[in-house]
């Protein structure tokens, strides 16, 4: 499965103009005022938050990858958006497994993710 998810990533990249489709944008499941304020500051951090997880599993450092996701994890589900926090879940195990492949490949899958909140969050916005 993690193959094939890289496999699929890959000829995204390998063949342009060739798009596979993905699933469509994150909205959160918050719906109060004071809790989309909330969900704004978080959704504008998730880019340097995703890029630190990135560094610190390039660099080797699974256990600070996997910190740092277990962060988001805590955060996406109390912001009411867990097809984030369970991506980020999934980051944490394979981190802590040490298993470098499967960690990378999560993380992957993680960005993924990050994006497709991101599209939903500014769909929402504007």
């Amino acid at each position: 499965m993690v193959r094939e998810r890289l496999r699929l990533a890959a000829a995204r990249s390998d063949r342009p103009g060739v798009e596979i489709p993905r699933p469509g944008p994150i909205h959160s499941l918050l719906v109060d005022d004071h809790a989309l304020e909330q969900l704004d500051v978080f959704v504008v951090a998730l880019g340097e938050r995703i890029d630190g997880i990135q560094e610190a599993e390039s660099e080797g450092q699974l256990e600070e990858a996997a910190k740092r996701a277990a962060e988001l994890a805590i955060e996406a589900q109390a912001l009411g958006l867990p097809p984030l926090a369970e991506a980020a879940e999934r980051v944490v195990a394979s981190c802590r497994l040490g298993a470098a492949g499967a960690a990378h490949a999560q993380i992957v899958e993680l960005t993924e993710v990050v994006t497709r909140v991101r599209l939903g969050h500014r769909g929402s916005v504007f």
